[in-house]
This record gives C-alpha cells, structure tokens and sequence, in this order.
C-alpha cells in the first residue's frame, strides 16, 4: 500500500511525496465488512450518485486522474520510449492538464459520513491514476 502524503500547496514534495506501509504477520482480525461497491472513475457527480443511491457501507473507486502528476506522466512515458528532448518535455509537461487532487476525497468523503483512503492498491501508479476506498465513518 502507498499512500499520498498530505498537502494542498502545488510543490514537488507534494506530488511525489508518499508513504510506504509494511506489515509484518498475520493480518489482525477485525470486524467484518459487507464486501465493497467497486467502480471506475467517471466523476464526482457519478460518485455522489451511487453514494446516494445505495448508500453501501464500503466502495472501492479505481482509476481516479491525479492531478497532482498528470502532466508528468505522458513526460516519463516518453522518456522511457526515449523520445523527445529535454525542452519538448518540458513544454509538455507544463500543459494544464484535467485531474483531482488526492486532497480532494478526505473532505469529500466527511461530508457523506464516510473516511476515505487515496493510493495505489489496483495500480502501479505509472499510469497516473490512484484508487480511493470509502466506508462508513466509525461512529
């Protein structure tokens, strides 16, 4: 598991700042959860929809845009490809590009009475995308 770090403010500690969570034995038995909605990432508007629709007590969210390294992504894919200069990377890089922040689904998700967790479960994060899991808020 590798979550995001914190933060709102546009700095490259930010982008690609994460943390690594190791666990060591067995997994702790806890209490058993319904098994979770999953979906693909369409929208906000699409996610509110299901929320308030089937109000599940667990969802799973794939292929969320992170807008935090959208830009950078078509950049090291191209790298990799070994194409492309230093200068033409960089303009592309620096086009504004469509995603959300990862910072986005804490507060979102307080709203709804849920708590959210944002990283890469279903990925490897080279595609530029990350999954959020919701439940319901422990009362």
């Amino acid at each position: 598991m590798a979550p995001s770090r914190t933060g709102s403010h546009d700095t490259e500690m930010n982008y690609f700042r994460y943390d690594a969570i190791l666990y060591v034995g067995p997994p702790a038995v806890g209490t058993p959860v319904a098994e979770p909605v999953r979906g693909q990432w369409t929208s906000a508007d699409e996610l509110e929809a299901v929320l308030a629709d089937q109000r599940p007590d667990a969802m799973v969210v794939a292929g969320v845009p992170n807008r935090r390294v959208a830009a950078q992504v078509p950049a090291w894919h191209r790298i990799l490809e070994g194409a492309g200069t230093a200068g033409t990377l960089r303009t592309e890089s620096a086009r504004v590009v469509e995603g959300v922040d990862p910072e986005f689904f804490p507060e979102w998700a307080e709203r709804w009475r849920y708590e959210a967790g944002v990283g890469w479960w279903l990925d490897d994060g080279g595609s530029g995308t990350y999954d959020v899991v919701c439940a319901v808020a422990a009362r």
